[in-house]
């Protein structure tokens, strides 16, 4: 009698024993969400944060910008970030791609008080969903 476990982040059905398999919706709780939140560096939980504040304020559902836009907005926000860590946490672990040109774009820039401005910009940015970041 042997028993198999293989659990693996980026597969949706989990095997756990003998051909048994279940669907990781069936253990997902609003604590399990909570730990794995938990488990994500500053720097991310930080900028899903800023972000999210930014969509609820402009009431939008998507925000663009560029590496050198957001890094001011952490430094309002009393959080030191440099463009490489920036980078990776777009990169990597929200996998965003820039856009393939340099196009038009709104950003937003902190105006005091706890309000953003809108601004247009020109350059390669990316764009987050407010879904991708509640989805964190």
């Amino acid at each position: 009698m042997s028993t198999k476990i293989q659990l693996s982040f980026g597969v949706r059905q989990y095997a756990i024993a003998d051909g048994c398999t279940f669907a990781p919706k069936l253990i997902d709780t609003e604590a399990l969400r909570k730990i794995i939140r938990s488990n994500r560096n500053r720097l991310e939980i930080e900028m899903a944060d800023l972000l999210l504040d930014i969509m609820a304020k402009m009431e939008v559902e998507t925000v663009s910008f560029c590496l050198h836009d957001i890094i001011p907005l952490l430094l309002c926000s009393q959080v030191k970030a440099e463009k490489p860590q920036v980078r990776k946490v777009v990169q990597e672990c929200w996998k965003l791609s820039p856009a393939p040109n340099g196009l038009t774009y709104t950003t937003y820039m902190y105006g005091g008080e706890g309000r953003y401005q809108p601004r247009k910009g020109v350059g390669r940015y990316y764009t987050v969903t407010k879904e991708l970041l509640e989805s964190l």
